[in-house]
């Protein structure tokens, strides 16, 4: 492990373990998350236990061989037949779960009626990673470890919960941020009094699309964030609004 994060610590549980050897520096956004090799250099680190980081790889490993499949980018089909298809071969339950699952609908995307395809998600897989994900960015970008008792939600809003959590981006907020690292890209505002609360919004493989498998007419292409202390009345009131318009539970795959 790095000497800089020597004696800190775990910026997922907080813990400090008593063996050194437990503590890794956790690439908060994996290297698999990105096959261009260029797109691997200087990508956020943070301390993590051992326990946490394995917890992490794990979800990653399901995210990410299910995220190429609704991949946007220009080069998502590369991606899906290079990587994807070693990672899905490489679980077979996955595997059977989506060649059981997957569906075909019909739908409106860029004002154009087309044939889709959507692939179940476990949203809750999700969820527990990009609360990982954020855990370590507050903490990377801001230097805060978030309080244990803070909430952490995340969202996948439909368009209207989608256009009305925007709007806290427009806040005039010290700490706001915009990175944009090729396969995922993400903007966070952190509140001028309370460090622990944020709103963090992300768009993944160029803008992969969530939907839902009865009304797949409701569709996300970003994914929010939501931290704080609960008496925070910006996060309270995001959070309540996000979980209530969001309903998605699968992964569209773009139109043929």
């Amino acid at each position: 492990m790095s000497k800089k994060f020597k004696n800190q610590p775990c910026v997922y549980c907080g813990s400090y373990p008593d063996d050194s050897n437990n503590m890794t520096a956790d690439h908060v956004f994996a290297k698999k998350w990105f096959s261009n090799i260029d797109e691997r250099n200087n990508l956020p680190k943070v301390p993590a236990c051992r326990k946490c980081n394995n917890e992490k790889s794990k979800l990653e490993n399901y995210c990410l061989t299910i995220f190429p499949f609704g991949g946007r980018q220009e080069n998502s089909l590369k991606i899906l037949e290079e990587d994807g298809a070693k990672r899905l071969n490489r679980n077979k339950k996955l595997k059977k779960s989506l060649e059981e699952g997957y569906q075909f609908y019909w739908a409106v995307e860029n004002g154009i009626y087309s044939q889709h395809i959507a692939i179940p998600f476990v949203q809750e897989e999700g969820e527990q990673l990009f609360i990982f994900i954020v855990k370590g960015l507050v903490y990377f970008h801001w230097n805060v470890l978030l309080n244990p008792v803070c909430f952490i939600d995340v969202c996948f809003p439909t368009k209207l919960g989608d256009n009305i959590l925007d709007s806290f981006f427009k806040r005039k907020m010290t700490n706001h941020l915009k990175i944009d690292l090729g396969m995922l890209s993400y903007e966070g505002i952190q509140d001028n009094v309370n460090n622990n609360v944020s709103v963090w919004k992300f768009k993944v493989a160029g803008g992969l699309v969530f939907t839902n498998r009865n009304t797949p007419a409701q569709m996300s292409d970003k994914i929010f964030v939501l931290t704080g202390s609960k008496e925070s009345k910006l996060n309270e009131r995001a959070s309540r609004i996000g979980k209530l318009l969001s309903n998605l539970a699968v992964v569209q795959c773009p139109g043929h």
